[in-house]
């Protein structure tokens, strides 16, 4: 009787040799070293993720001013560029950020409407504090009033008055000249057409390939990450320059994380490598611009206070997003559970496997499906829950 056990399937090209296309050049990994960006920061030109477009909308005044005086000196120099899909993704949020600073404005009216006394105490009509107190309370009552007329005012203004924020008004100003898009066409080396596109993100989504991969989820299957990168590339290949990507972005399929974001994932920068005939690529935050800027340290730390706060922001659909890919990978596991131990009993049946072998890898396969469906239970409960605040909410399902 044959102890010999069933083999997994064997992989496919794509899988068994991922390395080898990740990193065609072996001999240049071992050659190429990624200079400080101390070294090189004037020698970098610098692309603007969606997100940090997204980032001034939650600025103090003196914020904004000082990220204007950056974008001018870069926009000067030709050295700014702020892909089209970054400031689609832009146009599409923006109305989105107003209305939650909308928000927390009517939050301060209803506040501002609050009388101080919800009703009077006739016993203590003849105590002079207490009358005081009552005049206190109509002047609070009054400047609430007030209060509340200014802020409808500046709400007013934000609903009505679409583009004309302080922000919109700065890249407006700033940025305009500065959009680059990528180039569609059927007749280069590679695929650029859209069907093409589509093809490689899904084809990188599969294999983990940074970036995007973590958005593979999202209703447009996460192209919309790639597209800024193919950017980036693009104009690796037309500048032949170190390159400073700003982005708030910390997941997974841009960095390597550990503890947060450690350092850009390999293939990123080798991939920027080739394209730019061996140059660099930096991922930084907002606030690691302004420092590299030399910008004063109060404002420093408000945008470093700023991005805190948006890191924190999850959006429910962003929650619901992510949960679902999650789910997705455990419904998968479950499968090919399933199907091992199918594999298993047949065997059993058949014997080819002997009675130690099949009682281990029984109790074994036993156990991670039971660990498994639990696991799925409990994610399709959370799902449930984050759907039904969403819709709560009103805020739209993924």
């Amino acid at each position: 009787m044959s102890d010999q056990k069933k083999q997994p399937p064997a992989p496919g090209p794509e899988e068994a040799f991922l390395l080898t296309d990740l990193y065609p050049d072996a001999a240049a990994l071992l050659g190429h070293r990624q200079p400080p960006l101390d070294e090189v920061r004037d020698e970098c030109f610098v692309v603007l993720d969606a997100n940090v477009l997204l980032l001034p909308l939650e600025f103090s005044k003196a914020s904004v001013e000082a990220t204007e005086k950056i974008y001018k000196k870069l926009a000067e120099k030709k050295k700014l560029v702020v892909p089209g899909q970054a400031v689609r993704e832009f146009y599409k949020n923006r109305g989105r950020k107003l209305a939650d600073i909308a928000q927390v404005l009517e939050t301060s009216i209803e506040r501002a409407k609050t009388p101080v006394f919800e009703k009077s105490s006739p016993l203590l009509e003849n105590d002079p504090d207490y009358a005081a107190a009552r005049e206190a309370g109509k002047e609070y009552v009054r400047k609430g009033k007030e209060l509340a007329e200014s802020l409808s005012k500046v709400i007013q203004r934000l609903k009505k008055n679409i583009g004309d924020d302080p922000v919109s008004a700065l890249y407006r100003r700033v940025l305009s000249g500065c959009v680059k898009e990528f180039s569609f066409s059927e007749n280069s080396s590679e695929d650029h057409s859209r069907a093409g596109l589509i093809r490689e993100c899904a084809r990188r989504a599969k294999l983990q390939i940074a970036p995007g991969y973590k958005d593979s989820g999202k209703d447009d299957g996460g192209i919309g990450d790639f597209l800024i990168w193919k950017t980036i590339l693009q104009e690796a290949a037309t500048r032949r320059i170190h390159c400073i990507f700003v982005t708030e972005e910390q997941k997974a399929d841009w960095w390597i994380r550990k503890n947060g974001a450690f350092q850009p994932r390999p293939e990123l920068l080798d991939e920027y490598r080739r394209c730019s005939g061996g140059k660099s690529l930096y991922l930084l935050p907002y606030s690691g611009l302004t420092e590299i800027f030399g910008t004063e340290e109060n404002i420093v730390e408000q945008i470093k206070e700023a991005e805190k706060n948006n890191s924190k922001d999850i959006s429910l659909n962003d929650k619901i997003s992510l949960l679902k890919l999650e789910l997705d990978d455990i419904k998968i596991n479950i499968k090919e559970t399933e199907h091992r131990r199918n594999l298993l009993y047949k065997s059993s049946r058949l014997d080819s496997i002997s009675s130690e072998y099949f009682n281990r890898d029984s109790y074994n396969l036993d156990r991670l499906y039971g660990k498994l469906t639990h696991m799925r239970a409990k994610l399709e409960k959370q799902l449930a829950h984050l759907k039904e605040q969403a819709v709560t909410s009103s805020l739209p399902r993924p």
